[in-house]
């Protein structure tokens, strides 16, 4: 049975496959994956309990792009924020972060920025979304491996 994609599934990879092109296009660095239907693109960082991720928030019209620490003690995002002044000084270009180490009960904790002026429907400026995902991951990369 072929069901019928829904608008947000059909801007998420719409979004995905055009970001690839852009990445390998102006040979960003990044390891690209497969496009997908689903609102969140990950990059490795060195370590399978946290990873660097990009949300895709249509509703809010905005982007995501954070690190992600899933581990039941949370010491990896405690960790880092053991050095929060300087992890916040060093990315500071990309506005106030946002921290949330999340209820004990939850394993999930990031650390967080965002890009403005998302939509699926608006494509015209894409290629500024791609190239702000692509310093903000490149950044979090190089800072955060330092504390990790």
């Amino acid at each position: 049975m072929n069901k019928e994609l829904s608008r947000a599934q059909q801007g998420r990879y719409n979004f995905w496959s055009r970001m690839n092109e852009y990445f390998e296009d102006n040979k960003v660095g990044l390891r690209t994956r497969k496009p997908s239907y689903d609102h969140w693109y990950d990059f490795t960082i060195g370590n399978s309990n946290y990873h660097l991720s990009v949300n895709l928030l249509d509703n809010e019209n905005r982007i995501r792009v954070f690190w992600y620490g899933y581990h039941p003690d949370k010491m990896h995002y405690d960790k880092l924020y053991l050095h929060k002044p300087e992890i916040d000084r060093s990315l500071s270009a990309f506005g106030k972060l946002e921290w949330d180490r999340k209820a004990e009960e939850l394993k999930a904790s990031w650390i967080s920025t965002y890009v403005p002026n998302f939509s699926y429907d608006n494509t015209d400026n894409w290629n500024e979304l791609f190239e702000a995902i692509a310093e903000r991951v490149t950044k979090f990369q190089e800072v955060l491996k330092q504390y990790l």
